[in-house]
């Protein structure tokens, strides 16, 4: 399974569509293996959630998404966790015990068509 988790300063990045960076994660028969930091692409509608199908994402762990990313990468196979705040080693853990729970909550802020 592979994990994304949009990042900013270390920390799980509250907005998916502003992260500067994001971190794969692959977890296998409960162990964490490789992990990888990557630039994600310019953000814009319907982008993210296609680069992140690209790159094998099974699940995506945010702190928010609008509503429009969360449709999209459902579409797409991808499980979304959201509300989740803090160190990604945490929510590692937490994901890899089943103890990860997110709040579930959208932003709901307006960004017209765009993904968040």
């Amino acid at each position: 399974m592979k994990i994304a988790f949009p990042v900013e300063n270390g920390l799980i990045c509250p907005h998916f569509g502003h992260a500067p960076e994001f971190v794969f994660v692959e977890i296998k028969d409960g162990v964490q293996g490789k992990r990888e930091t990557e630039t994600p692409p310019k953000h814009e509608p319907g982008v993210l959630p296609r680069w992140l199908k690209e790159n094998g994402t099974d699940v995506l762990v945010s702190g928010g998404l609008g509503s429009r990313a969360s449709e999209i990468l459902v579409s797409q196979g991808i499980q979304v966790i959201t509300g989740v705040t803090g160190p990604i080693d945490q929510a590692i853990a937490k994901l890899i015990d089943g103890e990860l729970k997110g709040t579930g909550s959208l932003c709901s802020h307006d960004h017209g068509d765009c993904d968040h």
